[in-house]
């Protein structure tokens, strides 16, 4: 279930599982957030002075607060953490969409 609220930007996502055997159920959530190929919308030829954005992978642990690591840069580096608590996010220009447990 997806809850949008007016006048706030989060979007609570809520999943509900159903089971209707006679066992137990076991699951492991997995979300995963994706970004086509598109040119990076903050990539601007414009004007004598460009102002490149960042377009990349965030994530935060209780650890380290804030990280960041390019797309362009993801086959050289691994972008694995492994924390108790914490986000992860895609970071494009003036929006980001992250999953943030509660």
């Amino acid at each position: 279930t997806f809850t949008f609220t007016q006048g706030q930007y989060p979007i609570v996502v809520s999943h509900q599982v159903i089971n209707r055997s006679q066992q137990n159920w076991q699951g492991q959530m997995f979300g995963q957030l994706k970004r086509d190929n598109s040119e990076d919308p903050g990539k601007s030829s414009q004007g004598i002075f460009t102002l490149g954005t960042f377009l990349g992978g965030a994530w935060g642990t209780p650890d380290s607060h804030y990280n960041k690591l390019k797309f362009a840069n993801f086959s050289e580096e691994k972008l694995n953490a492994d924390a108790k608590g914490g986000w992860g996010a895609i970071v494009q220009h003036y929006f980001v969409s992250a999953w943030i447990p509660g």
